[in-house]
């Protein structure tokens, strides 16, 4: 699966505006963009330190699954382009 910078900024934005707690990834409100893509990109997202989350992939799933809970400092300062 290819990284999609629009997607990397849809999940930013929804995670930031998260008011209390995490999200599951089935749970961001991204319905153009299917489960797999969204748990895809939570793990590149934690893996390159822009998000604090959970690994929730269990043994027999067909895609990564994410609790993410938070933005790191550098996922605020993650450049936005419109």
């Amino acid at each position: 699966m290819k990284r999609d910078m629009e997607t990397v900024k849809a999940v930013l934005e929804a995670i930031e505006s998260l008011q209390n707690g995490g999200i599951r990834h089935e749970d961001l409100q991204l319905p153009e963009v299917q489960p797999d893509v969204v748990g895809y990109h939570l793990m590149l997202l934690a893996e390159g330190g822009y998000i604090v989350g959970d690994d929730a992939t269990t043994m027999g799933a067909v895609y990564p699954r994410f609790l993410a809970l938070r933005l790191t400092w550098q996922g605020h300062e993650a450049p936005r382009h419109d």
